[in-house]
């Protein structure tokens, strides 16, 4: 494209389809006017899209280099701070917030396995929420930026579901549910989100068994 403008940029070769310097008069005051007013225009919009080129451009090149440090380090902090800087600069673009919500559900995750062996560590609770809260708020923020991208709807459920099983007071299977069904009505012909209301469905039910076997109440035990 540029050899091709650089061609072209010779009027006299190309005649009216050249790109070169040009120079025309008018003796109309209101033609000068328009013409000065389209040309301001021009540069304010010349200078308003670099800026916007810019700020993408340095979005893209934190994300980048936040997926490049995950690759080589199992060090999670640099990246997030990274993707952080990203969702700054472009707090429209839902990709961003949604691979910091990627990397919190894989600290939150990380954080349930070695729980398991050692069940009496003593900040896991401060851990767990804190992990907790911030992966369900970037998968929150993806969602809402992006309501019609079915990956987003999927994180969000897929955090709830690993967390109702610790602690049901945190995500409740309607919640959890309710995440799926919604998910549907905005893809309603993708399998994916079928396949995840149907699990979800079934975790609910899981846990929903888990409660009735639980209960010394009757009544309750029967409602559940």
């Amino acid at each position: 494209l540029l050899g091709i403008f650089a061609a072209l940029s010779a009027y006299e070769s190309w005649g009216l389809l050249g790109f070169g310097m040009r120079t025309i008069t008018s003796s109309s005051a209101s033609t000068m006017f328009v013409g000065s007013l389209i040309s301001i225009f021009l540069i304010v919009g010349s200078v308003v899209g670099m800026y916007y080129s810019f700020q993408k451009y340095m979005a893209e090149s934190y994300y980048s280099e936040g997926i490049r440090l995950l690759n080589q380090s199992t060090d999670t902090d640099i990246p997030l701070a990274k993707f952080a800087n990203a969702v700054v600069i472009d707090p429209k673009d839902d990709k961003y917030s949604r691979l910091q919500a990627q990397v919190y559900f894989f600290r939150l995750r990380n954080l349930i396995q070695g729980q398991l062996p050692n069940p009496t560590s003593p900040n896991f609770v401060q851990d767990f929420q804190a992990n907790f809260i911030s992966a369900y708020q970037a998968a929150q923020e993806a969602q809402r930026l992006n309501p019609n991208e079915i990956s987003n709807w999927s994180l969000l459920g897929l955090i709830c579901e690993t967390v109702i099983q610790i602690n049901p007071l945190t995500c409740s299977e309607k919640f959890l549910t309710g995440i799926y069904e919604d998910a549907i009505k905005y893809d309603p012909i993708s399998p994916s989100a079928h396949l995840d209301a149907g699990r979800g469905w079934l975790l609910a039910a899981d846990v929903l068994a888990l409660r009735a076997n639980q209960s010394q109440n009757q009544e309750e035990k029967t409602s559940l």
